[in-house]
């Protein structure tokens, strides 16, 4: 402490020669407990929730944890394994089972030798998956091209396998008779609605009747797929690739339409093209057939 005089006046200051360590925030303001203070018991209300749901996981979490662990049988030969008469004690659940099933959980009745495709769908289905859904990962649109239009076809080529019949990829056909189908069930809907609004305000029976238009709409959509399948077992090839064309020329007026504001109009349209050509050479070369042996869907199961 030192004395000056200025003005006339006496003056006393103090003079720190050496800094005082920081002292550390309170408990209450920082860290774990700050964060439990603020979000659950920063008021009545919250901490009457707190106390409700600690009250709730220590009536549920027990009986669930003697269920998935503590009373859970792991090993067993046969189902004797998992009966609590057979145990002498309380049975949770059943690992066993699981464990020993677990192919059959996965692949259906798909051929043992033959799995290795499925997994291989799976892996290129998860590639496009974390592609899609990865924020840092760029080029959304060729990853919706790939997820969306590439893994599917290729998935039916390996999955199947065996020659395909060029009837099945009648899209053009099959989008037209889906349309069709919509229509007829949204039909139906509407009529159904103002028949049932009608009915309860009049007291009387709806005079309105969908039924009429609905069902020429489904016989229409039938008469579609019944053409599609007459048309490509004349023409074979031929009607495939027509319908092919059709519906390339129809997905990328589709995409023209709904990027027309879009900054990257141009490379959207070339990605949708390129992808066309790529899937039409594909299907050039193979003939439909990848040479690998016909699996029938019945044999497709479980995960698959």
């Amino acid at each position: 402490m030192s004395a000056t005089d200025i003005g006339g006046k006496p003056s006393f200051g103090f003079v720190r020669r050496q800094e005082i360590a920081p002292t550390p925030a309170p408990v209450t303001s920082t860290g774990f407990v700050a964060w439990i203070m603020q979000n659950l018991f920063s008021s009545v209300g919250n901490t009457a929730m707190t106390i409700l749901g600690i009250l709730f996981i220590a009536w549920v979490l027990p009986p669930f944890l003697n269920f998935v662990w503590f009373n859970a049988i792991f090993v067993g030969a046969d189902r004797d394994a998992c009966l609590a008469d057979k145990v002498g004690g309380p049975v949770g659940a059943c690992w066993a089972f699981v464990t020993g099933r677990i192919n059959y959980f996965l692949y259906g009745q798909y051929p043992v030798e033959e799995r290795w495709r499925v997994n291989l769908v799976w892996l290129i289905g998860a590639i496009g998956l974390v592609w899609l859904l990865w924020p840092r990962l760029g080029a959304k649109t060729s990853a919706g091209l790939y997820f969306f239009i590439a893994v599917p076809i290729f998935a039916v080529f390996l999955l199947a396998g065996g020659a395909l019949s060029y009837g099945l990829v009648g899209s053009t056909f099959w989008f037209v008779a889906f349309f069709i189908n919509a229509v007829g069930n949204l039909v139906a809907a509407v009529a159904s609605g103002i028949g049932t609004l009608v009915s309860l305000v009049s007291g009387a029976p709806s005079p309105i009747d969908g039924a009429f238009i609905t069902d020429r709409l489904f016989h229409t959509a039938a008469n579609v797929t019944s053409a599609r399948d007459s048309l490509f077992a004349v023409f074979g090839p031929s009607a495939f690739w027509s319908d092919y064309g059709a519906s390339a020329a129809l997905v990328l007026v589709l995409a023209a339409f709904f990027t027309r504001q879009s900054a990257h109009r141009g490379r959207t349209l070339l990605s949708i093209l390129g992808a066309a050509l790529l899937i039409a050479g594909f299907i050039r070369v193979t003939g439909l057939d990848v040479g690998l042996p016909a699996v029938a869907t019945n044999l497709w199961g479980g995960l698959l």
